[in-house]
């Protein structure tokens, strides 16, 4: 998550860590944005050489559970 008001505040951070943050007149209207998911991952995929066909090239865009590659017949 990554919050507009506040670039400090990001996920993926230290685990066993805990920060609070403190605001002096912060004001989120009703329906502003506050911000939103970052869910961008490395993916690493490994196999035996002309048994996968994948379906990827650099910089592109996943879509949530789209299919990245198949087994070849």
């Amino acid at each position: 998550m990554k919050f507009c008001f506040d670039d400090r505040i990001q996920t993926n951070a230290m685990a066993n860590f805990t920060q609070i943050y403190e605001y002096e007149n912060l004001h989120i209207k009703k329906g502003e944005r506050l911000g939103n998911f970052v869910l961008g991952s490395t993916i690493v995929m490994l196999s035996e050489k002309d048994v996968i066909e994948y379906n990827l090239f650099e910089n592109k865009e996943l879509k949530f559970a789209e299919a990245t590659r198949k087994i070849k017949e």
